[in-house]
């Protein structure tokens, strides 16, 4: 293995373990030959294909076609209920990752029974349960809860290098299986209990009045569907999260073959975990405060402004410093923005079913950008090619949002 020797690990393999290849050597623009098989783990870390893998075509997917399913599951058995049954199945569903390998369709094979199940651990649960409970101050409380994605961000990285170190990767999901089962389940079980609307999620248009399947009024997905608000915050939302999902994973690249230095874009690049965490807080403050689509307009708009910076980007620190913090502080406020605006714009009757489809819209085109980014870099030999089309995305969504007009409340007619 002469030729892997060239290339710097950054994140060697702990283990001796050979994963199956035939799936890996189609990837055109994994170095395989130079890799070998036995760093193959490091080429998916450096080239996202992992987590593209797993959320963008498999978890992003099922959130898109089970959010209707979803959401009927949640009027069933009520919103608390669903949570409970979903935090218990990640555990067994987490312990089977270690399990895969050999083959590519043991790896297709649980991260399609991840996928499923994780969406009813994700942020339209969490969400539909802050819109259920608040109104005035649903900015901010959706800034809050939605924050601990942003806080994982930063601690879990780590922890979870400490652990692959000891224990080998499989080991990192058998921590996490163990983190859902004694923090997240208790923490569920304990606190997801009050009040009764948790216990008891308004049904989907169609409810009989003076149920108390009636209590939440809103837009059925078909009435959603039919309307131009959907459709235009959707596409809106694929716009920005493909700009999001390519400029977040190819920051540190982005910064390095400009001439700032790895150490320094590393940690030029951990900032933006620290202002993804201000962005939704302070996107959750002003949402109480001001229209929710100025809000969303103005965090794409943040991301505008990185974008631009990185066209003339320098290798210098300070402005290194900058982008990031402006990238993250648009990130920060984008999703739970979106989760404003849904509740807003359709009500709480099909919420759960009309978020988790522009979710996993969201999803597909976040998790997709890495790949089209880094195609596009290995065929060009960089990256500015592609930041006057993300600029232009942006300019495109940024218009969808500030178009999409005031909500409309549901009327018969729209259902027929």
């Amino acid at each position: 293995m002469p030729e892997s020797a060239r290339i710097e690990h950054q994140t060697p393999c702990t283990s001796s373990d050979v994963t199956g290849t035939s799936y890996f050597r189609r990837i055109p623009y994994l170095d395989f030959e130079r890799a070998g098989d036995h760093k193959i783990i490091w080429e998916l870390n450096r080239h996202q294909h992992l987590v593209i893998l797993a959320q963008a075509f498999i978890q992003s997917f099922f959130t898109l076609v089970l959010a209707p399913v979803a959401g009927r599951i949640v009027a069933r058995i009520g919103l608390r209920r669903y949570a409970i049954v979903s935090v218990t199945a990640i555990v067994p569903s987490l312990l089977l990752v270690p399990l895969a390998g050999g083959e590519a369709w043991t790896w297709y094979a649980v991260w399609i029974v991840f996928g499923v199940i994780q969406v009813g651990i994700g942020p339209m649960i969490w969400s539909m349960a802050i819109t259920t409970l608040f109104d005035k101050a649903r900015g901010v409380a959706l800034a809050i809860a939605l924050s601990g994605g942003g806080i994982a961000f930063l601690v879990f990285p780590p922890v979870a290098v400490a652990v692959e170190a000891g224990y080998g990767w499989r080991g990192v999901y058998v921590m996490l299986a163990l983190l859902f089962l004694v923090i997240q389940l208790p923490m569920t079980l304990l606190l997801f209990m009050r009040p009764r609307h948790l216990s008891s999620v308004p049904a989907e248009a169609g409810s009989s009045p003076g149920s108390a399947s009636s209590a939440a009024v809103g837009h059925s997905l078909a009435q959603a569907l039919r309307g131009r608000q959907f459709w235009q915050l959707g596409l809106a939302c694929m716009l920005v999260a493909l700009v999001e999902g390519a400029m977040i994973i190819h920051l540190f690249p982005i910064m390095n073959e400009a001439g700032l230095a790895k150490a320094e874009a590393a940690g030029v690049a951990s900032l933006m975990g620290f202002a993804m965490i201000i962005g939704r807080l302070g996107a959750g403050v002003l949402l109480d405060r001001i229209p929710a689509t100025l809000v969303f307009a103005g965090a794409m708009g943040l991301i505008l402004l990185a974008v631009l910076l990185a066209m003339r980007f320098d290798g210098s620190r300070g402005p290194a410093a900058i982008i990031a913090l402006l990238l993250g502080l648009g990130a920060g406020g984008t999703t739970n923005t979106l989760a404003y605006l849904t509740g807003r714009h359709f009500g709480l009757g099909s919420y759960a079913t009309i978020f988790g489809l522009l979710m996993g819209m969201f999803g597909l085109a976040f998790g997709s950008a890495p790949t089209i980014a880094g195609h596009v870099r290995d065929k060009f030999g960089g990256y500015d090619p592609l930041f006057a089309v993300f600029a232009a995305a942006l300019g495109a969504s940024i218009l969808l949002i500030l178009t999409l007009g005031r909500a409309r409340p549901p009327t018969p007619d729209m259902a027929a």
